[in-house]
């Protein structure tokens, strides 16, 4: 997850200079055996990933995905450290609790992580981070000259 968190966070600084030219559309992929199939063992750092996934994608039901994603990534050695779960995420977050818990458990959130999973088996997309822009993957950064051509790409819809 280390690397996930830089990813993630260089991402989001080029989102937010590039709004108009850029967007993200975030797919979970966790390397977590727990819900990953493609998984044999759960790799190390990516302890509780199934979980932190579904209160993310929960936390986008109620309009504060990327809020409650940026909480994730920022504090991810301190969730794992000192076993942080879902319900004091949402409440240190102010989300609705029991809303999120309810979420979580539902079959149709736990088929959307299942459509994530194999989206990126689909990919052939084996480890995180990962990008796929205009259809090609790039694992770990994605290299300047993408980022530039992207940058200077006229807006689309």
């Amino acid at each position: 997850m280390p690397h996930c968190r830089r990813a993630h966070l260089i991402v989001r600084k080029l989102i937010s200079e590039h709004p108009d030219k850029m967007r993200i559309v975030h797919h979970h992929l966790p390397l977590d055996a727990s819900c990953n199939p493609f998984v044999q063992r759960t790799l190390r750092g990516h302890e509780k990933s199934c979980e932190l996934a579904l209160v993310a994608i929960c936390a986008g039901k109620q309009g504060r995905f990327f809020e409650v994603n940026d909480y994730i990534f920022q504090n991810a050695e301190e969730i794992r450290a000192k076993a942080i779960g879902a319900r004091e995420i949402a409440q240190t977050l102010e989300l609705d609790v029991e809303k999120l818990v309810d979420c979580m458990s539902q079959a149709c959130t736990k088929e959307e992580l299942r459509r994530d999973i194999e989206k990126a088996e689909s990919l052939h997309i084996e480890g995180t981070p990962a990008f796929v822009i205009n259809g090609k993957v790039y694992y770990g950064r994605i290299p300047q000259e993408v980022l530039v051509q992207t940058e200077t790409a006229p807006p689309t819809l």
